[in-house]
């Protein structure tokens, strides 16, 4: 039994297609799980990655894209967001700062208005990108979202993700593990696997494969 004092939680963590979720999956573990490709949609189905310390465990659930949906897996892949969500103990919005807002982010707010628990914007990509642009964006996300706190990241060096963290222990709850301290994920050794090797199809060919 782990100690009823214990941080313990799940986070869903959202956005459209290609805006580093599963680069920041990898960042916050510090050990890649989750493949990442620049095609959207890489990713097809909800990934847990479990971070652990002294004083806490957070489930981490990487999620599809969210987008229009325009056929059979599409719909399949946002029912696994909703899945997600609705077992999750807050989520984290996560916005390419160098695309801005698009339709698809308001696709995802209109998700998380009828989500009851806490909310964080992330606003991911920011190497690079000069503060006055990331000024002016904060300015308009508060107009349109002044409910939700914003945070900011580079998940691909790590930059803000520990932050994150620290803001998320803030909020979880306390209570028993939801998985073994030496977990690392919820997938099996075969399925990681089987995800590498779509990875390297990915970044390999021109087209994918059937």
């Amino acid at each position: 039994m782990s100690p009823p004092d214990l941080i313990c939680g799940a986070v869903a963590v959202l956005g459209r297609p290609n805006v580093g979720k599963s680069t920041f999956l990898n960042s916050v573990l510090q050990t890649k799980i989750a493949i990442v490709s620049p095609r959207p949609q890489t990713t097809r189905g909800s990934m847990a990655g479990i971070y652990q310390d002294d004083e806490s465990q957070i489930v981490f659930y990487d999620t599809p894209g969210i987008h229009q949906p325009k056929n059979k897996l599409s719909r399949f892949m946002l029912h696994q967001v909703e899945e997600v969500l609705e077992g999750a103990d807050a989520a984290l919005f996560l916005i390419d700062v160098r695309e801005g807002l698009t339709e698809e982010e308001y696709l995802v707010a209109e998700w998380l208005q009828k989500y009851k628990k806490p909310v964080w914007i992330v606003l991911n990509k920011i190497d690079g990108v000069l503060d006055d642009k990331l000024t002016a964006l904060e300015e308009k996300i508060k107009a349109q979202w002044p409910q939700w706190a914003i945070l900011r990241t580079a998940a691909i060096s790590g930059r803000g993700v520990s932050e994150v963290t620290q803001e998320l222990k803030k909020t979880l709850p306390r209570q028993p593990l939801l998985f073994s301290e030496d977990d690392l994920t919820h997938k099996t050794m075969r399925e990681i696997a089987a995800e590498m090797v779509r990875e390297q199809c990915f970044l390999q060919l021109k087209a994918e494969i059937p």
